[in-house]
């Protein structure tokens, strides 16, 4: 059901909606609007918001905050090309007090001007290991040798169920990817991992890529393509 067709209804008490997709161009986005009709769909279990901008000064805690408060019946959740690099309390009280089965951040600057973005990283993971997720999309934010971090997810007593881990386009160098699958090898995934790493810069140095793929194929369902770093004009600097 798209957005356009809850207009009329949109001041009732309840909405029936039960999946939402918002793909938004233009430059600033109306969110009392937006948060209004989250508010009035109780029953949403699939939402899929793209491209939202807000004034300069903005955060997206506002929309965040409302998924929290009011969408508790949502399965399956993704924002992209979202900025929320300042909304780490509010992704960890959303993580906390749902029971999500898909999870996609996908391009959202989620390390963006962060001090310490591997303590970032380290608190996200511990929130994602709830029981019920089992997809979580990290694509294109950028993760780079931060990467390692994300073996944690099936370490320690509470362990995530995930069975697919997206994350393509985060300029994770072949040193970085070996360093991951060294991590996973000690603490495996419960389950067959199908590991999404394309369009990260293995071309680099082949050998080390290659030796990492080799470790990770015991645990994982690899999807790898010959993508060369030097065909695109994006490159992640203070990574390298």
């Amino acid at each position: 059901m798209s957005l356009i067709s809850v207009l009329p209804n949109l001041f009732s008490a309840e909405l029936p909606l039960e999946k939402l997709t918002v793909k938004i161009i233009q430059l600033q986005t109306d969110l009392h609007f937006l948060t209004s009709v989250l508010r009035r769909s109780p029953h949403l279990a699939s939402l899929h918001i793209a491209g939202m901008r807000l004034p300069t000064g903005c955060s997206q805690s506002q929309l965040l905050s409302t998924l929290s408060e009011s969408n508790h019946s949502l399965k399956a959740l993704t924002l992209e090309d979202i900025k929320l690099c300042d909304c780490l309390p509010d992704i960890l009280k959303l993580l906390r007090g749902c029971m999500l089965e898909e999870l996609s951040f996908n391009d959202c600057r989620l390390l963006e001007r962060c001090v310490n973005p591997e303590k970032r990283l380290v608190e996200l993971v511990a929130a994602l290991k709830m029981p019920s997720l089992h997809s979580l999309s990290l694509a294109q934010n950028r993760l780079a040798k931060n990467v390692c971090v994300l073996a944690e997810l099936f370490s320690g007593q509470s362990q995530s169920s995930l069975k697919q881990l997206d994350l393509r386009s985060n300029f994770i160098q072949p040193a970085d990817l070996l360093e991951f699958a060294k991590r996973l090898m000690i603490h495996p995934p419960p389950h067959r991992l199908t590991l999404d790493l394309r369009k990260n810069p293995g071309d680099r140095d082949p050998e080390t890529w290659n030796t990492a793929l080799k470790r990770l194929q015991p645990s994982s369902f690899l999807l790898v393509e010959g993508w060369k770093s030097t065909d695109t004009m994006v490159d992640h600097i203070s990574n390298m």
